[in-house]
């Protein structure tokens, strides 16, 4: 499938178990891992980061209470620990809020250039006033400094629409991968609880 294929991990059976399974999702072959609600989802995808090379780690985001300097700076900050893996997915996406969260964070992981940081001499930074930004519309009015250089991505990816496929303990991989696809930019399997998610890890081996 030419769609990204990734799985929701559900968080049941604690930390240690998470990461076994984010990293069996990896070794499966699943592009990324999505957390969604409790726990917080870029503290677990921190950790995540350290335990996983190459999966893409993507935080739910629900715009109708996001702040744009924070979310701006985990993004940031989670792409640092990730060595370029971050990512993300906004709830309520069409709102008129959720159009400027989205252009505001932009804003902010803009606002460094990317030249501003020397670290010769005594010197840590190329001018005064590195990260300086300012945003404005009905949404947002804020402005400063932002704190967090970028990244190796700058704009860690946006995930758009995704087909969300449930998975229960009665499926079968065989079957998940034959009801996969319809509208969307990408696939997200929704397992129920521990053991649908192992059934879920069998899936990207049926794929073409």
């Amino acid at each position: 499938m030419s769609a990204p294929l990734g799985i929701r991990l559900p968080w049941s059976t604690g930390a240690a178990a998470w990461l076994e399974d984010a990293r069996a999702a990896e070794e499966a072959g699943f592009a990324f891992v999505a957390v969604t609600g409790d726990p917080d989802p870029f503290t677990l995808l921190a950790a995540a980061a350290g335990a996983t090379r190459r999966i893409r780690l993507v935080a739910a985001v629900p715009s109708d209470v996001a702040e744009p300097y924070e979310l701006a700076r985990r993004l940031a900050s989670l792409d640092h620990l990730s060595g370029g893996r971050a990512g993300w997915l906004l709830s309520g996406a069409g709102t008129a809020r959720a159009r400027s969260l989205v252009a505001a964070t932009g804003t902010l992981l803009e606002s460094w250039r990317g030249d501003e940081i020397v670290a010769s001499g005594g010197t840590f930074v190329s001018r005064p006033d590195p990260g300086r930004f300012q945003y404005r519309d009905p949404q947002f009015d804020i402005a400063g400094l932002f704190s967090t250089p970028p990244g190796p991505q700058r704009h860690p990816v946006l995930l758009g629409r995704l087909h969300a496929v449930a998975v229960t303990a009665a499926d079968d991989p065989a079957g998940i991968a034959a009801r996969l696809g319809g509208p969307g930019d990408g696939v997200l399997l929704d397992p129920d609880g521990p053991v649908a998610a192992q059934v879920a890890l069998g899936v990207p081996a049926l794929l073409p």
